[in-house]
């Protein structure tokens, strides 16, 4: 599946604002894998961030956020999300 078409649909659930256990689990999933495009990964990030579920993702995008080996682009995602949710 092409990298756009991955990325647009992770964007859509967090546009949705609010996830069932699994959708969580795969969002954080794509969020932390590496082997993932960081296109991918920057917007499953950020997804998580516009969900009402900040005490799962907190943990999750603040060890993205923090990690100076995940590529940078992922690391902003993590902060756009951790915004996402302080702001709310």
């Amino acid at each position: 599946m092409y990298v756009w078409v991955r990325s647009a649909a992770v964007q859509a659930l967090g546009q949705l604002g609010w996830a069932d256990d699994a959708t969580l689990a795969g969002l954080l999933a794509l969020a932390r894998d590496a082997q993932v495009y960081a296109r991918i990964r920057y917007a499953a990030a950020e997804a998580l961030g516009q969900l009402d579920r900040a005490d799962d993702a907190t943990t999750i995008l603040l060890a993205l956020a923090r990690d100076a080996q995940v590529y940078i682009p992922v690391r902003s995602g993590a902060y756009v999300g951790l915004k996402r949710l302080l702001a709310k």
